[in-house]
């Protein structure tokens, strides 16, 4: 009896099971639908928003454009290529959500073709209005090249549009009729239980009649189950002490708070991991201002949801007063009459989230390095075979294929054939052993055109050494090597017209030579006929002059001698244009010794004050330096004549790579804004009758200093001095 009632039991009860079983597999099923049909219908509403959001952007692409074609201003054109970004962003959202369905593909496909060709349109607009004006942009947008591509891509938004508005009216309705369906069942399904459950209770009631009867007999073995439960008790008690060793010793920490948030319990090894020993029950966790909302909220939640635990991440103040990153999972137990308490349960993580930091700010600079070396070069990354990988945008633009053209290809589709095959090779082995390549290549564009780049090639190594990718970073010099070309030419240009002018200048020079001996010789004969002839007349006639006479031939005698030496001077400065530098080596101070020598007879009866410092010695011309230190040292004897006290000092200052020599007086001086006549030929800063002179020396002087590769300047101020300075390369 008892065992045919147990079997009846189990099987009404096997029965309800299975009804609510199903009951709960149908609704299972039936909410799984419904999510699945409300995701469709999201879905299809979002695809309608997108589509409403690309075709509102073409037509500001479009609006703006005309404004600009219009107007001129760049104010009209606003972000283009943000908004044009977005557009193409929002055509691969339409393409992946409509994945699943080929004709709106198709559609799509072809969207995203018109669109591109509407862009290319209205960026063809705007770079006709900047380059050829209103007109012309009036031009081509009257050829309404533009109005066909909008009504082609407004038809294909209404086609997007339709078939997404049929799938959610289809879905709907079918989520309308599985709805009223699976109630149908579960009413059905109910009833039953119902039956199911007072057939049950029944059978339960006339049990529980058959079991006071057995009463007795459950006394009689309840001593013996008590003793059972003893031992069992005592098994919990050493699993608990087992349990609790476990915790208490591991790196988990576990805290009990009440419902105050004061600490009841800690766990050992919170003075290992947080520092706080047996003073923290009774104080509340200390974390981080920035996580008090965030244990605030988590806390609420637990509470929301007793005996579910909640994950939670944050930092907790170490008891030396800096913060530590845990891990761990917050459960709120107050239900629970044995624990009544938030239990805590976590973990330090402070070393994994610095990990992960500093992950994450490696990724960072690799990010930021790689956009600097697409926006700044070429890029190019091949396998060991030399097949095409990746591309950049700037690689597109330069070789005018796209990235679908260039991915799997060798790389030898840009090869202009310009390099000689030992070049080629050269690249290779350098790259196949593991190094770095550098040079300028020559590639071929695909619409045949060639430019020039400055390649770096790098290999990337595997674990063996061995390069299982290159990366070719390039930057486009074409530019530069046209101008390279341009000016090889020019520079070709240019020498071959620099010898034409030389040999012109050469001829001239022959001819300046010639004519500069014909005039000195013609000047000079009747120069000497003036000379004699006046000598002739002063020596015979003497006597039969008077004084006026006399004085006038006086005139003509120093005039003609004076008119000698300036032939003289000019050919001697004529001469210094072709007179070749001849270098040696020679004593400075000896040179000096003996001009000064040869001047001082002339000095006779001057207070001169001579200082003549140590002279460092370089190679010169020694004829041609005696001529330059005998002009430099007769003016500072003639230019001091009126000086009392006259000081002249000769020095020099010797530089790196060269010396500077020097003739200082304290006479007459010059001012400063007539420098430039200095040197020149032919001019004087004095009058005749102050001081005589043909007025070539310091050009000479010039001449000659600079044929040795110096320089020649001076200082002076009026009534006050000069000094003359000339410089002498050591070399």
């Amino acid at each position: 009896m008892k065992k045919s009632f147990i079997y009846k039991l189990s099987l009404v009860f096997v029965i309800t099971l299975v009804v609510i079983m199903g009951s709960g597999w149908l609704a299972y099923i039936n909410n799984d639908r419904a999510k699945k049909i409300s995701a469709w219908i999201v879905h299809t509403e979002t695809v309608l928003d997108i589509t409403n959001q690309t075709f509102s952007l073409i037509q500001d692409v479009e609006t703006r454009s005309r404004g600009f074609a219009l107007t001129g201003d760049v104010d009209f054109l606003g972000d283009q290529d943000g908004t044009k970004a977005k557009i193409y962003s929002n055509l691969d959202t339409l393409r992946y959500l409509t994945a699943d369905n080929p004709l709106q593909n198709v559609r799509i496909d072809s969207l995203g073709l018109y669109v591109r060709k509407r862009m290319e349109f209205d960026q063809m607009v705007a770079d006709t209005r900047r380059s050829s004006g209103i007109a012309t942009a009036a031009d081509l947008i009257s050829q309404r090249t533009g109005k066909l591509y909008m009504d082609r891509i407004r038809q294909l938004i209404v086609q997007l549009q339709a078939e997404e508005k049929r799938l959610l009216e289809e879905r709907r309705s079918a989520n309308i009729a599985t709805t009223q369906r699976v109630n149908l069942i579960l009413l059905l399904l109910f009833a039953a239980t119902i039956v199911i459950v007072v057939l049950s209770f029944i059978a339960i009631r006339n049990y529980l009649r058959d079991q006071k009867r057995h009463q007795l007999e459950l006394e009689e073995w309840t001593a013996g189950l008590e003793e059972k439960i003893k031992m069992r008790t005592e098994d919990i008690t050493r699993n608990e002490r087992r349990f609790r060793n476990i915790i208490e010793n591991g790196n988990d920490v576990i805290i009990l708070q009440d419902s105050a948030g004061m600490i009841v319990y800690q766990s050992p090894s919170a003075e290992r991991i947080i520092g706080w020993s047996g003073e923290m029950p009774g104080h509340r966790l200390e974390v981080h201002p920035q996580d008090h909302v965030l244990l605030s909220e988590k806390e609420q939640e637990a509470k929301q949801h007793p005996g579910t635990p909640i994950r939670l991440t944050l930092r907790l103040r170490h008891q030396q007063g800096y913060y530590i990153w845990i891990e761990g999972i917050l459960n709120a137990l107050f239900h629970d009459e044995s624990v009544h308490g938030m239990l805590l349960n976590f973990r330090d993580i402070t070393e994994r989230v610095k990990s992960e930091q500093k992950l994450r700010e490696t990724l960072k600079e690799v990010s930021d390095y790689k956009y600097a070396l697409d926006t700044a070069c070429i890029i190019a990354i091949t396998d060991q075979k030399g097949v095409i990988r990746q591309v950049n945008e700037n690689f597109c633009r330069i070789s005018q294929y796209t990235p679908e053209e260039l991915i799997g290809q060798d790389h030898r589709i840009v090869n202009s054939q310009y390099h000689p095959p030992e070049f080629i090779k050269n690249l290779w082995v350098t790259i196949a052993n593991g190094k770095t390549w550098s040079g300028e290549i020559r590639n071929k564009a695909k619409d045949g055109t060639y430019y020039w780049v400055a390649t770096t090639i790098i290999p990337f190594l595997d674990e063996r050494g061995k390069p299982y990718q290159y990366m070719a970073i390039r930057e486009d010099i074409t530019d530069r090597k046209k101008a390279e070309e341009q000016i090889r030419q020019m520079t070709g240009e240019l020498e071959e017209r620099v010898k034409m002018r030389t040999q012109q200048l050469q001829e001239a020079n022959q001819e300046l030579e010639s004519f500069t001996y014909s005039v000195s010789h013609d000047l000079r004969a009747p120069l000497r006929s003036i000379d004699g002839f006046t000598r002739i007349l002063s020596e015979d006639y003497t006597d039969k002059l008077d004084d006026e006479a006399k004085r006038l031939m006086d005139i003509v005698l120093k005039n003609a001698k004076k008119m000698a030496n300036l032939i003289d001077d000019l050919l001697a400065f004529s001469r210094l244009g072709k007179k070749e530098i001849s270098r040696r080596n020679f004593s400075m101070n000896e040179m000096v010794q003996q001009v000064y020598e040869d001047i001082l007879p002339s000095t006779e009866g001057r207070d001169i004050k001579w200082t003549i410092a140590d002279l460092p010695d370089v190679p010169a011309d020694t004829a041609a330096l005696r001529q330059v230190w005998v002009n430099i040292i007769s003016n500072a004897v003639k230019y001091t004549r009126h000086t009392e006290k006259t000081e002249i000092t000769i020095g020099a200052d010797e530089e790196a790579d060269k010396v500077v020599y020097y003739v200082k007086d304290n006479g007459t001086g010059f001012d400063m804004q007539y420098i430039e006549k200095l040197f020149g030929v032919f001019q004087r800063l004095h009058s005749e009758q102050e001081f005589e002179g043909t007025g070539v020396g310091l050009a000479m002087v010039r001449r000659i200093i600079n044929k040795h590769g110096g320089e020649v300047w001076a200082k002076g101020e009026l009534n006050k001095g000069a000094t003359l300075y000339f410089s002498l390369p050591k070399t």
